[in-house]
């Protein structure tokens, strides 16, 4: 019979079968000296005896054979209701005398399979803070029973771990009453430098910065000199409560810093000589209580740092790949599923496009273009040669009526198409359908999505042009008389984002005529819950909410189709429904009658004040930008007419993979390659991708934290002119960055507390008053600008959504600042200054 408890501060040398991974490490790092709290590890061997009793039951001999959420939940009723055995009571209450009776304890899981270096199993075990001694059985038991959780088995599946081995050993330390606390990486995690520390602080207990519950101070040590320091608005921290068990209080001081100079000094050096006496990189969890440091848990870093390499294929003379193109509507990396579909169609539709502007056979002009992802982002590649102009000079009166021409051929030609066909393959019963059917379309209608954003591009051009030239002819020759911004002239015109506002505050002064259901709406906190309500008096609002997603609902948050759409995503909505109920937001309809009254005195302005000769051209010039205006939103706006039926096409697909256990859920589906999802279709491909899927969306997070260049390579040029000199310029991202410079598209200056939004997951964080900062808005996300007092993008110009709605809601923007979205926090103080193109960190 092996030991059952060890001391942590034993001389002796367990192996890692007895006591597991974290216990293991715990125990050699104090044999080496190291400042660890005084604890014991139940070994395995303890733990024997509740083991067996499980995996003699017929309940683990048939989770074996299928593990299942509701299987694992039983198995866990059974093991938290087991109790000590004699010979366990009487070896535990032996080695409590070794810890005070009176200290509170944390108790944590140390398992075999845990902290290797591959795999962490990082945050799948139970721990427990702030416990005492009389709470101690209990809790060792839901440690114990969390080694059968789902999530933990599920894990060991997709890392090929045996079930049948299945083991725990339990850690019982001293709880530390940390002042503060947090994780410190031997090894930078954002660049890989080996000879960086990085630190990670909050107050009291390290559970907000390992949960990710806070924003913590940033620390960089290197060469013994903190290089970098990033203090963050840290607005909670978890501490001990009295009597046991903890408690999360607001911080009095969110923005003080956590450290001294000589405490960051003293963690980094304690974490490079513990990776030194590893001979491996490590992140290790560390507290300060009354500034005597303490060594909590030693981890090997489990995963490689990335290097972000933006090097593409030269293709010869001419060659550049455009990421600030797309941007808008792409603006975070893609899943591996939507990047191979598009590689496909994006060319294809491009050549369509060249036969529909310039005649039958001429699709080969763009023989080199190509569309591909770098580190995630997509980019447009291409070779700008006098080849590929050749055709565009040859049919020169061609080319320039092309660009005059009214757009709308596309929106009573080929949109009616689109939508009769959608409708046409809508009546397909997908969930009878033949897998390769419903994959064939999923490629019908990403072509149709395709063709269309392909062909909204002429609208692009021709609105860039038009209003262009209004703004340069009108700045330099009437602006300087008026004092009036440009844009005014440009208020005020419907677009399909806009009417969709409007009617969603009608829907709001609806409900508001109703004091019982205007009770009920404002008190619910989740939409769901108001469509799941059978209540006979919800009735007649949820058919109108309904009516207003399936006429509004396609505008989407992103092109790719792994992000869900308004249709299934409605909750964006729903609070700014909220907002206008409550009166804190001005009406749209009255926000635009303004705008056109603004627009007209403006206009009279212009008439008496300049020539009539100069009138007229600037009325020409105006009427001529405005033609073209409103087809560039509902041009964005119509981009996901499909979407939300290709996405449950996919996602059926993925149900069927999901029960071959292929995939864990049905949206995983999007992180399969393209080849791989032909192979599992046609059986030529077996088994199960949970590591990978997993894999790709760690990568997918990690890229979206990187700014991608707008064209590659960056010394680019198109006709011996550099290309870049006509972007805005790019952010080198500093993490101490106080200023940013962009477009100033949005006149006014406001100063406020920044929100900072990365996807649609985070749009319930959006308060009143709040300025938005992100990389790039679309259409579906107007409801937010009801919210913000000021917007802040990384991409956009003059004609981006962004700007549009920012002057239509009167509100400052500057947007194309490069990258401010990964520097500034949510909660620090920033102001806008829409006037001169300027973003300040005015407060951290």
């Amino acid at each position: 019979m092996g030991q059952l408890i060890y001391r942590i501060s034993t001389e002796e040398n367990p192996k890692l079968s007895e006591v597991g991974g974290k216990a293991k490490a715990l125990i050699e790092t104090s044999k080496a000296g190291f400042p660890v709290p005084k604890g014991l590890v139940l070994s395995v061997e303890f733990f024997k005896p509740w083991l067996s009793s499980i995996k003699e039951s017929t309940l683990w001999s048939e989770l074996l054979q299928d593990v299942t959420k509701e299987k694992c939940e039983e198995i866990k009723q059974k093991a938290v209701q087991l109790t000590f055995n004699e010979d366990q009571r009487t070896e535990l209450e032996s080695a409590m005398d070794y810890l005070s009776s009176e200290a509170i304890l944390v108790v944590r899981s140390s398992s075999p399979d845990e902290d290797l270096e591959s795999a962490s199993f990082a945050g799948v075990y139970e721990t427990y803070l702030g416990v005492i001694e009389a709470e101690l059985e209990s809790v060792i038991s839901k440690v114990f029973a969390s080694m059968f959780d789902f999530r933990v088995l599920e894990y060991k599946e997709q890392h090929d771990v045996n079930l049948e081995n299945t083991s725990l050993s339990v850690i019982i330390q001293k709880q530390i009453h940390s002042d503060v606390s947090g994780v410190c990486f031997s090894q930078n995690p954002q660049n890989g430098q080996n000879n960086e520390v990085m630190i990670n602080a909050n107050f009291g207990l390290g559970e907000t910065v390992v949960s990710g519950q806070v924003t913590p101070d940033i620390y960089v040590v290197k060469d013994k000199q903190i290089i970098q320091k990033k203090i963050a608005h840290k607005h909670i921290s978890v501490v001990l409560s009295r009597g046991g068990g903890t408690k999360e209080v607001e911080n009095e001081e969110p923005l003080a810093e956590t450290l001294t100079e000589g405490q960051v000094l003293q963690l980094s050096e304690l974490t490079q000589k513990i990776a030194l006496h590893y001979h491996k990189p490590v992140d290790i969890e560390w507290a300060f209580e009354h500034d005597v440091l303490h060594l909590l848990q030693v981890r090997p870093i489990t995963t490689a740092p990335l290097f972000f390499n933006w090097d593409v294929e030269d293709l010869g003379r001419g060659t550049m790949y455009a990421h600030a193109g797309i941007a808008e509507s792409m603006p975070t990396p893609l899943c591996p599923l939507y990047a191979d579909f598009v590689a496909i169609h994006v060319p294809e539709t491009i050549g369509m496009l060249m036969d529909r502007l310039l005649g039958e056979g001429n699709a080969g002009v763009m023989h080199d273009t190509r569309f591909i992802t770098v580190n995630g982002y997509g980019y447009y590649g291409m070779r700008a040669t006098l080849r590929m102009m050749w055709p565009f000079v040859r049919r020169l009166r061609l080319t320039i009526r092309l660009f005059d021409e009214h757009p709308e051929w596309v929106e009573n030609e080929e949109l009616p198409l689109i939508i009769a066909r959608l409708e046409e393959l809508k009546t397909t019963k997908i969930q009878y359908t033949d897998s390769k059917l419903l994959l064939e379309m999923a490629h019908t209608l990403t072509k149709m999505i395709c063709k269309y954003y392909t062909f909204c591009q002429i609208y692009l051009a021709q609105a860039y042009k038009s209003e262009g030239l209004f703004n340069q002819f009108y700045d330099k020759k009437i602006r300087p008389e008026t004092q009036i911004l440009s844009h005014v002239f440009m208020l005020g015109e419907d677009s399909l984002p806009i009417l969709a506002d409007q009617a969603l505050y009608r829907l709001a002064e609806w409900v508001k005529e109703d004091q019982s259901l205007s009770q009920i709406i404002i008190n619910t906190k989740a939409i769901e819950s108001i469509l799941d309500d059978d209540r006979l008096e919800l009735e007649s609002f949820k058919q109108r909410f309904r009516e207003h997603i399936d006429q509004y609902g396609h505008m989407i948050y992103d092109l790719d189709f792994s992000i869900p759409t308004p249709v299934e995503q409605p909750q964006p909505i729903f609070e700014a429904l909220k907002i206008y109920m409550s009166g804190e937001a001005v009406s749209p309809i009255i926000r635009q009658k303004e705008a056109l009254r603004n627009r007209e005195a403006a206009e009279e302005k212009v008439k008496t004040t300049v020539s009539p000769s100069l009138y007229k051209k600037f009325k020409r010039k105006l009427e001529n930008a405005r033609k073209f205006a409103p087809y560039r939103e509902d041009g964005l706006a119509n981009l996901g007419l499909c979407q939300p039926y290709l996405r449950a096409v996919l996602i059926e697909l993925g149900k069927r993979l999901q029960s071959s256990k292929v995939i864990k859920e049905p949206e995983d589906v999007f992180w399969l390659e393209l080849e791989e999802l032909n192979g599992f279709i046609g059986h030529e491909i077996t088994g199960s991708k949970y590591a990978e899927v997993e894999n790709r969306k760690a990568l997918n997070k990690v890229q979206s934290k990187v700014n991608a260049p707008f064209i590659l390579p960056k010394n680019a040029k198109m006709f011996g002119f550099k290309v870049d000199a006509w972007l805005p310029k790019e952010m080198d991202e500093d993490p101490n960055a106080i200023r940013f410079e962009g477009l100033g598209v949005s006149g006014g200056t406001i100063t406020g507390k920044a929100r900072v939004i990365h996807s649609v997951d985070e749009f319930d964080l959006m308060e009143q008053g709040e300025i938005l900062v992100t990389s790039m808005t679309t259409p579906a996300w107007t409801p937010l600008f009801a919210l913000a007092k000021g917007i802040v993008t990384d991409f956009g110009g003059p004609l981006s959504h962004s700007s549009i709605v920012a002057r239509e809601y009167g509100i400052p923007a500057v947007l194309g600042t490069g990258g401010s979205s990964k520097v500034i926090q949510s909660g620090q103080t920033i102001m806008v200054d829409g006037d001169n193109g300027i973003v300040k960190i005015v407060e951290t």
